[in-house]
């Protein structure tokens, strides 16, 4: 008897001292984090900003034994198809939920400020979650939510400008009309950056027609090589208020319609159609800035107090094509800096 007093004993220290790190492996092995996604529209764009996101955040799930699963939402900009979102994030409790908004910022209007309960832990991209009332300052969100932005900061954009051509010392925007609050965002943005960087902004046009957009393109295709233009968001309607398709009529307006206008993009889309240049956002790179974030929230710490940052990297794309076409002679130095450089209009390219 007492010898099998004495095995049961040892049996039991072995446990005691094993079972807590067989359990805790076991844990790791099997948890799986609910993480819901959000999208207002699926574009390019957006699904950049996936990819990127789930990658990151798959890296980091693996590298605790853990795995993740992903539900995604199309909100496709339609407020019918937001209480059946609503009812699945209650009904479903996510560890975390990423939002990837519409420029009007949307997903977040409508459905992030409606779940306020600290259980609920949101990342976003949106570049106007002050202007919409989601959050009083980017450097303290407060609440349940944190983010990244959508638009660099457009000193990048001119300083590029300057250096591709000296005497570029006049620039005009123009974006679409409908976007009430992101257009009072940017308009403030680029003045800043003007003033800083000593480029007088001759205008910011706000245009309600893929007409008035390419209108706004000729005037200035008019004007001397101390103008250049830029772009916010494109207008996705005619005058008419039927949809502009403008993945078909931007590439042939810019390569046979405009002679010598210098136009930079944050999107290498248009300048893959055209547009001269531009320090262009790196939407894979938006993803994985927001899945840093959301690891940090994993993690225990409260979204609020994560400050909402700007996107955080750009590459600096060029089209010699339209170089070539508008008179335009770039340095060495900066085709040299760039990610990639456009050759022709077929897509081909030189670089990264």
């Amino acid at each position: 008897m007492p010898k099998r007093k004495s095995l049961l004993l040892r049996f039991l220290i072995l446990a005691v001292l094993l079972f807590p790190q067989a359990i805790s492996s076991a844990e790791r092995t099997t948890r799986e984090y609910k993480i819901f996604i959000v999208v207002d529209t699926v574009d390019d764009w957006s699904v950049k900003i996936m990819d990127g996101f789930k990658e990151s955040m798959d890296k980091f799930v693996s590298s605790k034994g853990a795995k993740a699963a992903y539900t995604t939402f199309d909100t496709k900009v339609n407020p019918e198809r937001i209480p059946p979102i609503i009812d699945a994030i209650r009904m479903g409790d996510p560890d975390l939920i990423c939002m990837v908004n519409y420029p009007s910022g949307f997903a977040d209007s409508v459905i992030t400020k409606k779940l306020t309960d600290p259980k609920y832990k949101f990342v976003s991209e949106n570049c106007i979650p002050v202007e919409i009332g989601l959050i009083p300052s980017w450097q303290k969100p407060g609440g349940n939510v944190t983010g990244v932005g959508v638009f660099l900061q457009q000193n990048s954009q001119i300083r590029l400008m300057k250096r591709i051509n000296p005497k570029a010392k006049k620039l005009a925007v123009f974006s679409w009309s409908a976007m009430t609050q992101i257009n009072e965002w940017f308009e403030k943005e680029i003045a800043r950056a003007a003033k800083q960087e000593g480029v007088e902004l001759v205008e910011f046009r706000k245009v309600d027609s893929e007409e008035a957009e390419f209108a706004f393109f000729r005037e200035y295709d008019a004007k001397s090589d101390e103008y250049f233009v830029m772009g916010v968001i494109s207008a996705f309607v005619h005058a008419d208020g039927s949809p502009a398709n403008i993945t078909a009529d931007e590439p042939p307006f810019f390569q046979n319609g405009l002679k010598k206008v210098q136009v930079l993009a944050y999107d290498e889309t248009v300048i893959s159609y055209g547009a001269l240049g531009g320090a262009s956002v790196v939407w894979k790179d938006i993803g994985i800035q927001l899945a840093e974030k959301g690891v940090l929230v994993l993690e225990g710490k409260s979204p609020g107090d994560i400050p909402w940052d700007y996107p955080r990297i750009y590459n600096i794309i060029l089209n010699l094509k339209t170089a070539q076409k508008i008179g335009v002679k770039i340095p060495q130095d900066v085709i040299g800096a760039a990610y990639r450089v456009y050759t022709d209009y077929a897509g081909n390219y030189v670089g990264r």
